[in-house]
């Protein structure tokens, strides 16, 4: 802004021509720009953008950090801080959201008195994201109920971590508040101290033997290796060097169909049970180190050991199954070219209920008989109507296949159906 020397206000005339014309109570004043420096100076001014101008020596407001708060808490903070804030995401519209997930700008962040802040928020849900807890300072058993709470696995080091006799936590990893993944893992680092130390008992040993030991080195020679030693131990069980080894056992089946079940064999020299976890919880699902085939395709797993006072967490080891479609139930013949057959509209899955279904075609599926184990191929390349418990329609030279029978059209028809099961 340009002032006269009267310092009342101004009307500036074109910028164009780089000429300003200032008129004011003190007369008429002419100012030439050149037009480089013009343009410079609008350039900066659209960079700057808007400047605050504030009393010097004032500190800037700063953002808060409210990620982890609760709705409530975050109330609070924002109203101390003078701050307005739109929420959005899961429950931001009927305001039954329960904590911060994602703020805008940071916390640190330059935030003017009454600014606009964004904010990400969620509620806590089985399988979700939450806030990280606080368990510094818990003991044993509400540790453990706040992790199973939250859905949370961990790993303990420290005195009491092995035989699991430890009282109280001294320190965590993630720290509180931070946004985790449900079953996210957590490192506590444990004392056997059951109880918090109180001050009060704390102060009269720490002071006296530091004047003890500037008197005489040699009264307080017998207490220093005790001391060291008592660290050298703990520190020795909070930082293992020695990672565990897992070495599967058992083998893996060729493959496994859809409904069937598999538990994974494997052992660690770290003593712990080998966990099995799923990487493709869509083909298959696990519960308590047992694999669950829900649809078609490759199962991926891998045997985990988190460690533990004494080892530091194995390597993952990766292995794959394939797992097949199957359905079960009655084939029927018609005349037909061999190696082409008909889907029926209803399939059956062992332990559902029927499901109305049309293979697609050109599928090609794999029928067994259920009572001699013979198998042929077809691709499907024909729809029928039929009705339960009909699965397919075969040609009449493949269903006199599957009877063990090849060529002989008598006795298909004395046969009418075969129970049969189908993979793809």
């Amino acid at each position: 802004m340009v002032r006269s020397q009267s310092d009342s206000p101004h009307a500036l005339g074109t910028i164009g021509g780089m000429k300003l014309r200032n008129t004011s109570a003190g007369g008429r004043k002419r100012i030439w720009f050149h037009g480089s420096v013009a343009a410079t100076m609008l350039v900066l001014l659209g960079t700057l953008g808007p400047v605050t101008l504030r009393a010097s020596g004032s500190p800037v407001p700063r953002m808060p950090n409210v990620v982890g708060l609760s709705r409530a808490q975050t109330y609070s903070v924002m109203r101390a801080h003078n701050l307005f804030f739109v929420t959005s995401g899961i429950g931001s519209s009927d305001g039954s959201w329960q904590f911060v997930q994602h703020q805008s700008p940071a916390a640190g962040a330059p935030a003017p008195v009454k600014s606009n802040t964004y904010l990400v928020v969620n509620k806590i849900v089985p399988g979700g994201p939450r806030p990280m807890p606080r368990l510094v300072g818990l003991s044993h058993s509400a540790a453990l109920a706040v992790l199973r709470t939250n859905g949370l696995s961990f790993q303990v080091s420290g005195p009491g971590s092995v035989s699991n006799t430890w009282g109280r936590v001294l320190g965590q990893s993630p720290p509180v508040r931070t946004i985790v993944q449900w079953h996210a893992h957590v490192k506590l680092a444990v004392t056997l101290v059951r109880k918090p130390v109180t001050p009060t008992t704390t102060h009269p040993t720490t002071t006296m033997p530091a004047t003890t030991t500037t008197e005489s080195s040699s009264t307080t020679s017998t207490t220093a290796p005790d001391s060291s030693t008592t660290t050298t131990d703990a520190s020795s069980t909070t930082l293992p060097t020695t990672a565990a080894v897992i070495t599967p056992y058992g083998g893996l089946p060729k493959y496994k169909r859809v409904f069937e079940t598999f538990r994974p064999l494997a052992r660690s020299t770290s003593g712990n049970q080998v966990l099995v976890r799923t990487l493709s919880p869509k083909i298959c699902a696990t519960h308590k180190n047992v694999l669950t085939f829900m649809w078609p395709g490759t199962c991926v797993f891998q045997f985990r050991d988190p460690g533990s006072a004494n080892f530091l967490p194995a390597q993952p080891i990766t292995r794959r199954i394939p797992v097949e479609h199957q359905a079960v139930g009655q084939a029927t013949f018609y005349s037909y070219k061999p190696g082409y057959c008909a889907s029926h509209y209803v399939q059956l899955y062992p332990g559902d209920p029927p499901r109305k279904f049309w293979f697609p075609h050109n599928t090609l599926l794999k029928v067994t008989n259920q009572a001699n184990h013979i198998s042929i191929y077809c691709h499907v390349t024909d729809h029928e109507q039929g009705g339960q418990p009909h699965v397919v329609d075969l040609s009449m030279t493949q269903f006199a296949q599957l009877m063990g029978r090849p060529g002989d059209f008598a006795a298909i028809y004395v046969v009418g159906v075969l129970n049969v099961i189908i993979t793809w």
